[in-house]
């Protein structure tokens, strides 16, 4: 049985700071775009270079560690405690699979509607979301992404993950128990150097690496508490996010990224440690509150108003640039006020579709 792992008060505040950026990071991964699409159409934005890159620096390299933060704070999170079995999955059929399939059942319904809609179904008329056109196998790769990865509602990939992950977490805890630093060796060869592909049976190849990294934090009693982000830190991720810009060109371009998640994970975890000004660590702990609620509302209503602003909008840079940060920042606004707004009316509901972790 794993040894107790201390969770202290102030690592607790840690954690809850360390979501609130990886939550904002999830969201700016969803606002990168080169071109936007609707019915029958795309049209490419009118962009310069620099901008692309900037994009790419924030949304699909910094941004691309705050997935990886979540798995593993949510093994730390696990395996800090003991558990039983039957017990963590029980709890985790409220949690999880409950609002797994309620999201993405509203997410079928809500496109079936504005579908049907004239003046809205442009914007919903996805070419292989055309819910009137599906049969039994298009609504079960609505649910399970066998098809593609995701299912409809695209960043629930990360709660069907976690489920996969959880259904084995004994497993995984015997074995890291027995064999901790063979099982992170074997876990961290397999994160480096599968490239060709992302999936292997629904489960994504980081995750499981980054599910081992907080098992292995917790069996090592890895005093994570104690690792501040130095400045030459910052400096070695300047270089490794300069090298993942132009990976593409390298033979081993994957691996550069994968070594990039990995950094970028180190330098939000413990680079929150620099964060003392009083009122923003209270303003990220208050949107740390709302991180799952902004996780399950955000990437549908960003990809539509920013629809919605590409086609009342004149397709300029200099709104393209204002909507890319300031939808962002919107979004997240929007998406805790609408929790609030829902937990008002219906904490019942609320509490349902959230797993109760309000």
């Amino acid at each position: 049985m794993l040894m107790k792992y201390e969770i202290s008060g102030q690592f607790s505040e840690r954690i809850r700071i360390v979501r609130a950026i990886a939550i904002i990071l999830v969201v700016f991964v969803h606002a990168y775009r080169t071109e936007v699409s609707y019915a029958g159409q795309t049209i490419t934005l009118p962009i310069p270079e620099w901008f692309e890159i900037l994009q790419t620096i924030i949304s699909k390299i910094i941004a691309s560690s705050a997935v990886p933060v979540f798995f593993v704070i949510s093994s730390i999170l696990l395996y800090c405690k003991d558990f039983s079995y039957t017990d963590n999955l029980k709890k985790k059929i409220k949690t999880l699979l409950i609002p797994y399939l309620i999201l993405n059942t509203f997410t079928i319904i809500v496109f079936a509607i504005l579908q049907n809609i004239p003046m809205l179904s442009k914007f919903f008329m996805v070419e292989d979301r055309i819910i009137a056109n599906w049969d039994i196998f298009d609504y079960i790769n609505a649910y399970t992404g066998y098809r593609n990865g995701s299912p409809i509602l695209y960043p629930l990939w990360f709660l069907r993950t976690l489920i996969i992950l959880n259904i084995f977490s004994v497993l995984i805890r015997k074995i890291m128990e027995r064999y901790p630093d063979i099982f992170m060796i074997l876990a961290t060869i397999i994160y480096l150097l599968v490239w060709n592909f992302d999936t292997i049976v629904y489960l994504h190849v980081y995750s499981f690496f980054y599910w081992i990294l907080g098992c292995y934090i917790v069996v090592k009693k890895i005093d994570i508490e104690r690792y501040k982000c130095l400045p030459i830190i910052f400096i070695l991720y300047g270089i490794i996010i300069f090298a993942d810009i132009k990976s593409d060109i390298y033979f081993f371009g994957d691996m550069i990224h994968n070594i990039s998640k990995l950094m970028g994970l180190y330098v939000i975890i413990a680079g929150c440690t620099r964060v003392n000004n009083l009122k923003l660590k209270s303003i990220l702990l208050y949107i740390s509150k709302y991180s799952f609620c902004i996780y399950l509302f955000h990437e549908m209503q960003l990809s539509y108003v920013r629809k919605l602003c590409g086609y009342f909008l004149p397709l300029e840079f200099k709104f393209i640039f204002c909507e890319y940060f300031l939808c962002s920042i919107f979004m997240i606004i929007f998406c805790i006020l609408i929790s609030m707004l829902i937990n008002k009316i219906s904490p019942k509901i609320y509490g349902i579709v959230t797993g109760n972790r309000i």
